[in-house]
C-alpha cells in the first residue's frame, strides 16, 4: 500500500508524484530480479492529498476494500504519516 499525495489539486502533490517514479523504478527491479519467487508484489496507490482526514480514509478504504497489505509506504506528509502509523498497531503492519 502506498499513500501519498497524488492529485494536481494540492501543492504537496508534486511530492507524492516525484516518489511515485522511484517506487515504481524499484518494483520493477525487485520484479526483474525475481527476489520474490514464487512470490508476487504488487503496490497499490492511494491519495491522501496530504490531509490527515484523507490519509487515514485513504487507509482505511485500503484495508476494507482489499487485497489484503503486508506493509504501508508513506504517507510522505509526516502528519499523515504519524496519524497511520499510530493507527497500524492494530493492523499488526509494517510502515
Amino acid at each position: 500500500m502506498g499513500l501519498m499525495p497524488l492529485s494536481d489539486s494540492v501543492e504537496k502533490g508534486k511530492i507524492g508524484r516525484g516518489v511515485l517514479p522511484a517506487m515504481q523504478l524499484a518494483m520493477e527491479q525487485i520484479l526483474n530480479e525475481s527476489l520474490l519467487n514464487p512470490y508476487s508484489l504488487d503496490l497499490r496507490y492511494y491519495d491522501t492529498e496530504c490531509d490527515n482526514a484523507k490519509g487515514l480514509k485513504a487507509f482505511y478504504d485500503a484495508i476494507k476494500y482489499g487485497p489484503t497489505h503486508l506493509m504501508v509506504f508513506g504517507g510522505v506528509c509526516t502528519t499523515v504519516t504519524s496519524i497511520i502509523a499510530e493507527s497500524l498497531i492494530g493492523w499488526n503492519l509494517i510502515q
